[in-house]
């Protein structure tokens, strides 16, 4: 069987350039550069466990703008890969599944 990659729907590439953009934006606010770091530390500390935004949220908060695009940021790049899913433990989680990240090799 072989596979074959669907071509992007119409709008589909604009649509991930606006993205980019914004998680580049993202990415130099101070508490996204501050909660990547604490993840680097809680991953280095527990022998690389896949760790959630909500063990990011436990050692530093949330972001002091109230924005959870922040967050959504913060496990965007390639320093980091998914390893599968949990749910939010937060009471303003709302019990949501959450991606669970470990350190890429």
């Amino acid at each position: 069987m072989t596979t074959q990659q669907l071509p992007l729907p119409d709008g589909a590439a604009a649509g991930l350039a606006l993205r980019d953009a914004a998680l580049g934006r993202m990415s130099e606010r101070p508490w996204v550069q501050r909660a990547r770091n604490a993840a680097r530390l809680i991953l280095s500390a527990n022998g690389n466990r896949p760790i959630s935004i909500d063990n990011i949220y436990a050692a530093i908060g949330p972001p002091p703008e109230g924005s959870p695009n922040q967050a959504g940021c913060v496990f965007a790049t390639k320093e980091f890969r998914l390893a599968g899913y949990t749910r939010s433990r937060k009471p303003e989680g709302h019990f949501n599944r959450i991606g669970l990240w470990e350190r890429a090799p």
